[in-house]
């Protein structure tokens, strides 16, 4: 499985998202190797009421990775433009730009609507290194490429928290009172998760000791309603 080093939503760049994700461990590295794991709607709870009205009237329009020049400018490790800080999510204006052209692939509202019981959730789903550019539905402004990534990475930094290798390194309890958690992978773990309602990370392949082996299976369906 390749590595995304950013908080993210698989398949986002697609107009056919990826509804369901799971991974099967078939080796697990002596340490390092978690997959992070933070709410969407966790995430929009933790803005201000300014900031959720202001989230919930954008679109955010995506594009797709070149990823075979992206990995060959890696060796293999795809780089991103967003990174994993103990304070969220923060760009990375360095790191080369693996997109194809400037084509828009796909278009989705930042936040989705669904239930949990009877209370109805706003739920940010994103991937910050394929954002091309966030329009605003009323009024169809759209801002420029680095305003729309400086303003995506505000609204996410409140709720995903907990992304340093010392916070991994300091125990799952901690974590865990936290918004984001770290599952720390075992041979034979399964984990399922739904993309509407959460975003994911690896951490850093440099802090791995030993193999992790992944079997991961993404289902599809038609694009999903708001």
């Amino acid at each position: 499985v390749a590595t995304r080093l950013e908080w993210h939503t698989d398949n986002i760049d697609s107009p056919t998202q990826s509804v369901l994700t799971s991974l099967h461990c078939l080796a697990a590295p002596r340490s390092g190797g978690e997959t992070m794991f933070a709410g969407g709607p966790e995430i929009f709870a933790a803005l201000s009421e300014a900031q959720q009205t202001v989230a919930a009237s954008l679109t955010a329009r995506y594009t797709r990775w070149d990823e075979t020049n992206a990995r060959r400018q890696s060796d293999g490790l795809c780089k991103v433009q967003a990174m994993m800080v103990p304070d969220g999510t923060r760009l990375a204006r360095h790191a080369p730009h693996p997109l194809v052209g400037d084509t828009i692939t796909a278009e989705h509202p930042l936040v989705r609507w669904g239930h949990r019981g009877s209370q109805q959730h706003g739920s940010i789903a994103t991937t910050p290194s394929l954002l091309h550019s966030l329009e605003h539905a009323g009024t169809g402004e759209v801002l420029g490429f680095e305003e729309s990534r400086d303003m995506l990475a505000a609204l996410l930094r409140p709720g995903t928290t907990l992304a340093g290798r010392e916070d991994i390194d300091q125990g799952l309890e901690k974590q865990q009172k936290g918004l984001a958690w770290a599952h720390r992978w075992t041979r034979g773990d399964f984990v399922c998760w739904d993309n509407r309602w959460m975003i994911h990370s690896t951490t850093s392949p440099l802090t791995w000791e030993g193999e992790r082996l992944m079997h991961r299976v993404r289902l599809p369906a038609p694009a999903m309603s708001t």
